[in-house]
């Protein structure tokens, strides 16, 4: 065997099998053996066309389900002619099995619908110039989701690396999406829970309202360009939002850290803290009114810049109140821990509150990393003097034109009173 005739035959049992071919839509079930999918095959869906063209994946684990089937939006089930719809696959193959698949569709003259039966383990990248993407169970695997003009619709997501946006549209979440890193960015997002490590969230300008269920994150970052309301139901861990123009900020419950700035000068801010991280450091400063709520339990330090200042039935171990201007003051103290009723107790009822927040981080995904940093927590908090003194917990509320008002009650009087306040 000569130099050359080896070289070749090296080179393709190091490199991937690559099979390329040209399918019509009404042939694309037959063409794609599904049953030779490697576990986490990459499905990447590259739709570049002025045509509308609407991704729904079905994730299932029955064999004889997993199919491709094109319809066109403008013509009827009888009618159902998609020979001039034509796509490009492109499978790479190792080992007898397809690691990847490329699915494109360069060019077509009419908008229609995508449906594709996979396995729910999969790592998917889609990129649509127009139309909508909807994933309608649970997918694992890393997830990236690019859409130029549309909606992303998802059920249930986990991965390591998630990223999906739209440049005109909405990401509507159903149940959670989980991950080490998770980046979102549309005009509105709707989500029902969201775990990660890091997270970033984009709000496109428009004045669409966004809301978040729940947020636990170590770190979570959000910057709004939007004019609309932001409403996040319960935060753990550290979060820092970022807005220009937002026209209010509703925070049902902080257990951590909490930081806000907007650069607008009509934002209001109602927020309760619950509990506070040792150490940390919580602000607010917008242009409107701040509501602000803490935990009677919570002894802080607080700072308040306001037009006009209260503090409704709070009890100080020692502050002071500068009146700089008519319309402006400034109050520096420090909260006290108020007692609680005698019959009231954080353990009552069936659901012992101190130790679920304390647990609150504690899923499958969180804990696998905690075990591996166990030592090194265990290091450096033994370096660190005592974290519970109450000059530990700092918190700034900032309004130049507007009504700072900073009340305690615990969790019960705040759903009571926004209840009340629906009515």
């Amino acid at each position: 065997m000569n130099r050359y005739r080896c070289w070749n035959t090296l080179r393709r049992q190091v490199r991937p099998e690559l099979i390329r071919k040209r399918w019509y839509s009404k042939y694309l079930a037959h063409e794609i053996p599904f049953e030779r999918l490697a576990h986490q095959c990459v499905f990447a869906f590259d739709i570049k066309m002025s045509q509308k063209a609407n991704l729904i994946i079905h994730p299932t684990l029955e064999d004889t389900a997993r199919k491709f089937q094109i319809r066109p939006l403008d013509y009827s089930s009888d009618q159902d002619d998609t020979t001039d719809i034509i796509y490009y696959a492109e499978t790479q193959e190792s080992d007898s099995l397809i690691q990847k698949v490329d699915i494109s569709c360069p060019a077509t003259t009419r908008s229609h619908e995508i449906n594709v039966h996979l396995p729910p383990n999969i790592d998917l990248i889609v990129s649509i110039l127009s139309g909508q993407v909807e994933i309608l169970n649970k997918v694992e695997g890393n997830i990236s989701i690019a859409v130029g003009h549309g909606d992303v619709s998802v059920h249930k997501i986990r991965g390591d690396n998630v990223q999906m946006k739209t440049n005109h549209g909405s990401i509507k979440i159903a149940n959670v999406v989980e991950g080490v890193d998770v980046q979102l960015g549309a005009s509105q997002i709707i989500c029902k829970r969201l775990l990660a490590e890091n997270c970033d969230v984009r709000l496109l300008k428009g004045r669409h309202a966004s809301e978040f269920g729940a947020i636990y994150g170590t770190a979570t970052r959000i910057h709004s360009l939007s004019k609309g309301l932001l409403s996040i139901g319960n935060v753990h861990g550290y979060m820092r939002v970022l807005g220009e123009a937002m026209d209010a900020l509703d925070i049902v419950s902080v257990n951590g850290a909490l930081e806000v700035e907007d650069t607008g000068g009509n934002c209001c801010a109602t927020v309760h803290f619950d509990s506070c991280s040792p150490g940390a450091k919580s602000s607010i400063m917008v242009g409107g009114d701040i509501q602000v709520s803490l935990n009677p339990n919570t002894p802080i330090d607080v700072e308040i810049h306001g037009a006009r200042i209260e503090t409704p039935n709070c009890e100080f171990i020692e502050h002071t109140t500068e009146q700089l201007d008519d319309d402006y003051a400034i109050l520096t103290g420090r909260l006290t821990a108020l007692s609680q009723p005698k019959n009231c107790s954080v353990t009552s009822g069936k659901i012992n509150v101190d130790t679920r927040r304390d647990l609150a981080l504690q899923t499958s995904f969180f804990a696998n990393r905690e075990e591996n940093q166990k030592s090194d927590e265990i290091n450096r908090h033994s370096d660190l003097s005592a974290l519970s003194n109450p000059s530990d917990f700092k918190l700034l509320l900032h309004s130049p034109c507007g009504i700072v008002r900073l009340q305690q009650f615990d969790w019960m009087k705040r759903i009571s009173n926004r209840v009340n306040s629906k009515l």
